[in-house]
């Protein structure tokens, strides 16, 4: 978890600070090698701290593959989708789910994201970015002190 909230902490750093060009505009169409380098390090993170999700790919998208900020949260809703469905189904020998929590946040978030998406288009891009580059920091900062305090506690 300690690992987790770094990474955190770099990407909403990332997403807040001037060290990578913005992407806003249409960009040139990502040739598969730039995705493949791109995607591999995404993926391995996210195998690695299992998580990965929309905090590191929506970043690598639009920082590292050139993506609009907007194309990017629009793309990485696929690629997590992918990504758990075939973690799912790595797991689905060792794992117990329950159906009906499954099928509830399953279909919750669905209208969420219908929603969010109908908000995304109404926001400036630069706006966005910087919401979402809090967003990233607060959770890190909340999982960074709550590994921190668990330390302290000794458990």
């Amino acid at each position: 978890m300690l690992a987790f909230a770094i990474v955190m902490l770099l990407a909403a750093a990332a997403m807040l600070t001037p060290i990578f060009k913005r992407h806003d505009e249409a960009a040139a169409p990502l040739g598969l090698g730039r995705a493949a380098c791109v995607g591999l390090p995404v993926g391995m993170v996210a195998g690695l701290l299992g998580a990965g999700g929309g905090f590191l790919t929506v970043p690598a998208l639009n920082l590292l593959a050139g993506l609009p900020i907007a194309q990017a949260i629009g793309t990485s809703l696929l690629i997590i989708t992918t990504q758990a469905i075939a973690g799912f189904l790595g797991q689905q020998a060792s794992v117990s789910i329950e159906p009906r929590l499954v099928l509830t946040l399953c279909i919750c978030s669905a209208v969420g994201s219908i929603g969010g998406a109908q908000l995304t288009g109404r926001i400036p891009a630069a706006r966005l970015r910087r919401v979402f580059g809090i967003l990233i920091a607060l959770v890190g900062v909340g999982v960074l002190l709550r590994q921190i305090f668990a330390l302290l506690r000794g458990s």
